[in-house]
């Protein structure tokens, strides 16, 4: 009938790093949507290697970073590409992670 919660979990733990993309992926894409409603996202400006950029322009990022892992299916690869695109993700989400509420 209906799942645990615990469960569920479990299901998700199955590939923390896959369920990870995918969260991350929903969530930057509601937080987008919502707190632009709210705030300006092009207000910070970060810097990303040796590049200025809004916090608009990294979550646009991180955003088509996961889409790209997910759709494309590559997360599962483990390429050179992959490894250096789930690097980028994680090293934008590391700098732009204190600025990620409203």
């Amino acid at each position: 009938m209906f799942k645990s919660k615990k469960q569920k979990i479990k299901e998700e733990c199955y590939d923390l790093s896959y369920s990870f993309i995918e969260w991350l992926n929903t969530r930057l894409k509601v937080y987008k949507s919502d707190a632009m409603t709210t705030i300006d996202l092009t207000y910070h400006k970060i810097m990303y290697n040796d590049t200025e950029y809004s916090l608009l322009e990294l979550i646009d990022i991180m955003i088509d970073i996961t889409n790209h892992l997910i759709l494309n299916k590559h997360y599962y690869d483990y390429s050179k590409e992959t490894d250096e695109q789930t690097n980028k993700l994680l090293d934008i989400f590391k700098i732009t992670f204190n600025y990620l509420w409203w």
